[in-house]
């Protein structure tokens, strides 16, 4: 591995509530939040246990900016990224990676709109 490389643990997205997956339902009772506090917590332990030191902390991400605008839609389905969900996805590991949000983006090759990208960005930022 490269001297200056680094690992990070990409921490996943909780299921929307309402969604299909019978055992999130079961073992979550559809609670989005319980799981990504259980989610958060087996990725730190994942990460103390392999010694990894950077978490990139997706799943945090997609539950603010769905508590905070809820008019943009992050899944498809209530549990795949769409569009916008793979677009904030890629703000966090490039953030992750470079320690800031790129100032400019090709929003389009995601699916998204300039201004839905600016907003994503700026809410990152």
């Amino acid at each position: 591995m490269h001297p200056e490389a680094a690992v990070s643990l990409i921490e996943p997205w909780a299921f929307e509530p309402g969604a299909k997956n019978k055992a999130f339902a079961q073992a979550y009772d559809s609670d989005s939040e319980g799981m990504l506090e259980r989610i958060s917590q087996c990725c730190s332990g994942a990460a103390a246990t392999a010694e990894i030191e950077r978490i990139a902390a997706v799943g945090d991400a997609f539950f603010r900016i769905s508590r905070e605008f809820p008019e943009i839609k992050l899944t498809a389905d209530g549990e795949s990224a769409g569009e916008s969900g793979k677009y904030l996805a890629s703000l966090v590991l490039y953030r992750e990676i470079f320690g800031e949000i790129p100032s400019e983006t090709e929003p389009e090759s995601f699916g998204i709109s300039a201004e839905e990208a600016k907003l994503l960005r700026s809410i990152m930022s």
